[in-house]
């Protein structure tokens, strides 16, 4: 199940969104989102390639890069016995939604998020994700 997702862009957070348990992750986004972009920096760094996941006892954090835009970095959090075809499915959909939805904005993008906080009504309207704590 998916618990939450955040969106970069160039380490920037522009989206952040906790879905399904909405107790269980705390609210420091801005400091969690740095912290895991910049993992996902140094792993390309260090290896070449962009990290996919973080394993933790019941999450598991997934990273995904979509190939339209290399600057957007989705996170996903999601508990780890979610079958991993399924996250990527998941990603691939928030991609397409996403790109559809701001493809535009972002090649303007200035540094304003705000256009950004209702994409998680167009998760919850595609059934990519179950609920939103900020809609309930």
């Amino acid at each position: 199940m998916i618990q939450k997702l955040l969106i970069t862009k160039n380490g920037m957070l522009i989206f952040n969104q906790r879905f399904y348990d909405c107790s269980l992750l705390l609210d420091n986004d801005l400091i969690i989102s740095s912290y895991l972009s910049a993992i996902e920096t140094v792993s390309k760094l260090i290896i070449g390639k962009t990290i996919r996941s973080v394993n933790l006892e019941e999450l598991t954090i997934h990273y995904y890069k979509d190939i339209l835009d290399d600057t957007i970095l989705f996170i996903l959090f999601a508990d780890s016995d979610d079958n991993v075809k399924d996250i990527k499915k998941k990603f691939k959909e928030i991609g397409d939604h996403f790109f559809k939805e701001f493809s535009i904005f972002l090649k303007k993008f200035n540094g304003d998020v705000s256009k950004f906080q209702d994409f998680n009504n167009t998760l919850i309207h595609n059934h990519i994700v179950e609920n939103s704590c900020y809609n309930q």
